[in-house]
């Protein structure tokens, strides 16, 4: 569960609160769902964790974050030379 090559799988599990949505206001919500499941490697386990508690970050920044990475995966930015624009890391 370490290695790099394995990203971990972290799910959303909340609720769908789009269920009540009136459809003719809100069809592209409807349309296309926020995503459920993005990939973290192991290293930036606690710096999702940390930002989904705080509510710093909400899953689906996560998941753009995994989309503009070449592998698809969330990474440690504190790990990894972090670029304008990286989520932020909790912490002192």
């Amino acid at each position: 569960m370490r290695s790099p090559l394995c990203p971990l799988l972290a799910l959303d599990l909340g609720a769908d609160d789009d269920e009540d949505l009136d459809p003719v206001y809100y069809q592209e919500l409807i349309d296309s769902p926020p995503p459920r499941e993005v990939r973290v490697v192991p290293d930036a386990v606690h710096m999702v964790h940390g930002n989904l508690q705080l509510a710093n970050v909400d899953f689906s920044e996560f998941a753009e974050e995994a989309a503009a990475d070449p592998d698809g995966v969330v990474r440690d930015v504190t790990v990894s030379s972090a670029s304008p624009g990286s989520l932020p890391h909790p912490g002192p």
